[in-house]
């Protein structure tokens, strides 16, 4: 850390950093926001409205709050998501 630039220890950490930010905006552009992953399984699984179709999770006024954005999803939202809709419990954390 104590490399000074233009030097090849320098020049060494700078690939360094800037392979690890690379990596980091790859990660980050690969984890969809869990409501759009949520939105996008309804949309190709089913045909009915967003709050019929996640009823199995909540009561309307959860399943509402939920998908916009006031609730947040507890474990076991995520394992009857996972279940109900087959949506990766990784797209969901």
């Amino acid at each position: 850390m104590t490399a000074k630039r233009n030097t090849p220890e320098g020049d060494r950490l700078d690939a360094r950093h800037v392979g690890q930010s690379a990596r980091a905006k790859a990660l980050s552009a690969q984890s969809p926001d869990p409501v759009e992953a949520i939105e996008y399984h309804i949309d190709q699984k089913t045909g009915f409205s967003r709050v019929i179709s996640l009823s199995f999770i909540g009561n309307r006024n959860c399943v509402r709050d939920l998908l916009n954005g006031r609730r947040p999803l507890t474990l076991k939202m995520i394992w009857l998501l996972h279940v109900g809709l087959g949506i990766p419990v990784e797209s969901l954390i």
